[in-house]
């Protein structure tokens, strides 16, 4: 059985290396502990595959500024969700348990949306 390797060149895995080269960056320059910078790379890896295309517009006036390849601002777009994977994430999961929060407050059941 032959593995094909032509994933590893496709742009999402380009954009979760860069995510993940992200979160190495987050836990070098925070200085955390090993397993905090285990997460970070991953999170950083999975927000840049799922949300970096999704910045991109939100970094088009950027790049058409700097003059910046198409490529090489995928890739950054991809670094930069990386760097913020974890706030990203967190983000959504606080807004998710304070909707459920609040959801519980008001007697609506066990807070389950």
């Amino acid at each position: 059985m032959d593995f094909n390797f032509n994933w590893l060149f496709s742009p999402v895995a380009k954009l979760a290396v860069a995510g993940a080269l992200g979160g190495l960056v987050r836990w070098l320059t925070l200085k955390q502990p090993p397993i905090d910078g285990l997460i970070s790379i991953a999170v950083g890896a999975i927000c840049a595959a799922y949300i970096g295309p999704a910045f991109q517009p939100v970094l088009q006036p950027v790049i058409s500024f700097t003059g910046v390849e198409p490529d090489a601002a995928q890739g950054l777009g991809g670094f930069i969700v990386g760097i913020g994977g974890i706030l990203v994430s967190g983000f959504f999961i606080d807004v998710w348990q304070m909707r459920r929060k609040l959801l519980k407050q008001e007697g609506q059941g066990d807070g389950q949306i």
